[in-house]
């Protein structure tokens, strides 16, 4: 694979799939929930998108679970106090799945 160029072609391939997901995500999010602030680099698999005060992400991530949706609440991923929020990965989900899933997100935040 290497000494063909097959992998360099892979990862190009890779790349922009990830990509078209990564911006399909932060469009769903700007338009559906324009109260999030996205944080980090625009680089991985996950995006974090932080909160307004006050949402209780954990209970926002379960009932994102019983409604099909697999996010993680940014509380069990830190030691001290801040802000709410949410680790959304993009990997496994085509851009229309993830465009869908924040809509339905949506509700279960407000």
């Amino acid at each position: 694979m290497l000494t063909s160029g097959a992998f360099e072609r892979h990862l190009r391939l890779v790349r922009l799939r990830h990509r078209a997901r990564r911006d399909a995500l932060l469009e769903a999010l700007a338009e559906h929930l324009p109260a999030a602030r996205i944080h980090g680099v625009a680089a991985g698999l996950h995006v974090l998108a932080t909160l307004p005060d006050g949402i209780d992400d954990t209970a926002v991530a379960a009932a994102a679970l019983e409604a099909g949706i697999a996010v993680h609440p940014l509380a069990q991923h830190r030691q001290d106090d801040g802000p709410p929020g949410l680790v959304i990965g993009y990997a496994a989900t085509t851009p229309d799945r993830l465009r869908e899933a924040v809509r339905r997100l949506v509700p279960l935040i407000r």
